[in-house]
């Protein structure tokens, strides 16, 4: 149109598979306006799975469980390569699931350079680094 333009507001009301319809307001929620028994019954609460469902995972050696847990980055040292998939490009600055032997995710890491899986199997790299540690409690 060859003119300047402005905008008054913008309102996202979908992203991916996520609807604002579906959703609870910051405010109401901080404000009590749910019940907990409502939140756990209803679909506004989203498994870290399907919120990260289209991110890759790294499988980890259960040897180094512990490390992850503590916060170590993650080097192809400590992959599993056998259970984490061999087509799998680690694009820069993307978050992927660091899951144990048994299938739990246990951190969200970002990682930190581009790499094929299959090229960092005989390299030693450091591959990631923590975001979100995922603590397990004893229940009593």
């Amino acid at each position: 149109m060859g003119c300047g333009a402005s905008i008054k507001g913008l309102k996202r009301t979908k992203t991916g598979d996520f609807k604002l319809d579906s959703s609870i307001s910051v405010e109401d929620f901080l404000k009590g306006k749910f019940k907990k028994s409502d939140l756990e019954s209803s679909s506004y609460m989203i498994s870290i799975e399907r919120l990260l469902d289209k991110n890759p995972s790294l499988y980890i050696k259960d040897k180094y469980r512990y490390h992850v847990l503590n916060g170590r980055p993650v080097d192809s040292g400590m992959v599993e390569f056998a259970r984490t998939e061999d087509n799998n490009l680690l694009k820069k600055g993307i978050f992927t699931k660091i899951k144990d032997s048994s299938e739990n995710i246990i951190a969200i890491h970002e990682i930190l350079s581009e790499n094929v899986i299959s090229d960092i199997k005989s390299k030693k790299l450091t591959l990631t680094k923590s975001i979100v540690i995922f603590r397990q409690l004893n229940k009593i």
